[in-house]
């Protein structure tokens, strides 16, 4: 049977050209740009007698995506420190956090890039 190539009413399928789908762009705030990574850095440098650990990659990269200031070693033990209880699993022993300020407020990053606000 001949298909159609144009639609109409009752005949399936696309009009026209297909179209591609186009990446999604991300707001420039959340873009994490070598300026930001290198900023980071000179930050981890700069306060390096606050950090008592050598900070992850995932740290590093949250702290670029987050603009974050004043970094410093949050000790992930309970006996010592708060942590909310979605994060005390899996975490191995003494594990240390990066905690530093950004525009928002506090965050504490977990060894694998996630963290949570104080």
């Amino acid at each position: 049977m001949l298909r159609k190539r144009t639609t109409g009413p009752g005949v399936p399928g696309p009009t026209g050209r297909p179209v591609r789908p186009v990446k999604e762009q991300e707001p420039p705030e959340w873009r994490i740009t070598p300026t930001r990574l290198s900023r980071a850095a000179f930050e981890l440098a700069r306060e390096h007698r606050r950090i008592e650990h050598l900070p992850t990659k995932a740290q590093w990269r949250t702290m670029a995506g987050f603009d974050g200031r004043a970094p410093s070693t949050y000790d992930l033990d309970l006996a010592v420190k708060w942590m909310p209880e979605a994060t005390r699993a899996g975490l191995p022993d003494g594990a240390d956090g990066l905690r530093f300020t950004h525009a928002g407020g506090e965050l504490v990053v977990l060894p694998d890039g996630c963290g949570f606000a104080l």
